[in-house]
């Protein structure tokens, strides 16, 4: 059994150590901001993103270190739709940013993936014995399309750095006689985020850099 004195090391250097944590997450941005070649930047939750491209883009510019990407606890928003006075998440964000003079912003509104899916037949020669014959086979033509708004806003000149929008499109065909199994709903999306991700990924380090 552990005796008071041990109990009380223990117990002190938990505190110690979580105080710690708490005042370094507390004066990160502020030590950001100190730094003259880090920019602070915030990824303002995006309008209508049900498969969560801001996120992912808030992910993949955190592996720019001459960026500080700040989150919602730097600026001590909390999650959730609206609250009381009618603002928005993305009202609040924007307007937390400010408050805490992050420099720039991106926000933006996401359309889709809206999809699609149309039924056609195949046409496929068919031989047996040496007899060939035309014979027709089922098929869905999927469609998937995915448009992403997105500005680019400087805070300390009050200018919108870049405004521009991109689209993406996925298709394929599913078959009732295919042998391979053809890819999801699902998979496609994935694939369809992941690009965007990455678009958008470009489009924001070629704007500040």
């Amino acid at each position: 059994m552990l005796n008071c004195h041990m109990i009380l090391r223990i117990t002190t250097l938990l505190i110690t150590t979580l105080l710690f944590s708490a005042c370094s997450q507390h004066t990160s941005l502020k030590t950001a901001q100190q730094d003259t070649n880090v920019q602070s930047i915030i990824v303002v939750p995006f309008q209508q993103d049900p498969l969560g491209v801001s996120t992912a883009l808030e992910m993949s510019l955190q592996e720019h270190s001459e960026l500080y990407v700040a989150t919602l606890s730097d600026i001590e928003i909390k999650g959730g739709r609206q609250r009381r006075g009618g603002l928005t998440l993305q009202d609040r964000v924007i307007k937390g940013a400010r408050a805490h003079k992050i420099s720039t912003l991106v926000v933006g509104r996401v359309s889709g993936p809206r999809y699609d899916k149309k039924s056609t037949l195949k046409s496929k020669t068919v031989c047996h014995n040496g007899v060939c014959w035309l014979r027709e086979v089922s098929c869905l033509k999927n469609s998937l399309v995915m448009k992403t708004d997105i500005r680019i806003l400087d805070y300390t000149k009050k200018k919108t750095l870049l405004e521009k929008s991109v689209k993406l499109h996925r298709s394929w065909n599913s078959c009732a006689d295919d042998t391979a199994e053809a890819p999801t709903r699902m998979d496609q999306q994935k694939s369809l985020t992941k690009e965007m991700t990455q678009k958008l990924n470009k489009l924001v380090l070629k704007t500040l850099f």
